[in-house]
């Protein structure tokens, strides 16, 4: 599993819809735009990918953890 499908996984677990995404990575004092936040939420077949890195899943497990 990579962190895009944990990132994935997360967000539906919890019901949580972009602006609450881009909420939580506000937290902990990251930028993150809505267009990158689409590109790391795709599967890896989807045209548009981008692998999601270890520092973004931490914050927003940080993020998380603080909201």
């Amino acid at each position: 599993m990579i962190h895009n499908d944990v990132l994935r996984r997360l967000r539906y677990a919890l019901k949580l819809n972009d602006q609450q995404m881009l909420a939580v990575f506000k937290l902990v004092d990251y930028e993150i735009d809505e267009t990158h936040l689409h590109h790391i939420m795709l599967k890896e077949e989807e045209e548009g990918f981008i692998l999601c890195r270890d520092s973004v899943i931490s914050l927003f497990l940080d993020g998380l953890i603080i909201h």
